[in-house]
């Protein structure tokens, strides 16, 4: 007997130049970014496994904008990465440079369960 496993692959990639892009195509409605994403969000890069249910990107910022959207966030110090700062939000976490208005994201839903 001969066991034939497929997997298929039901990763989407998307990018958006604006968080008004993103906004438009529901990105934020169908959960794949929350909206605490700061209004100035551009250049959004987002890849989602469907399968897994995660979601990583990243995006750029008005570095004025880094406290605003830091105050909705629980610093991680223990997960910084590569210079950036680390914060938790839900099931995601963030990795924000202040300085370069630049953030990466990672989101899986059974993170906290």
């Amino acid at each position: 007997m001969i066991l034939f496993l497929a997997t298929f692959d039901e990763s989407v990639f998307s990018s958006y130049a604006t968080r008004a892009e993103a906004e438009a195509d529901a990105l934020f409605e169908r959960g794949w970014l929350p909206g605490i994403v700061p209004p100035s969000a551009k250049a959004i890069e987002i890849s989602n496994d469907l399968n897994l249910n995660i979601s990583n990107g990243d995006f750029r910022f008005d570095p004025q904008e880094h406290n605003a959207l830091v105050s909705q966030l629980l610093r991680s110090a223990s997960d910084d990465k590569n210079g950036l700062s680390a914060y938790r939000y839900e099931d995601w976490i963030f990795w924000i440079s202040r300085k370069k208005g630049y953030c990466q994201f990672h989101m899986r839903l059974e993170r906290n369960k």
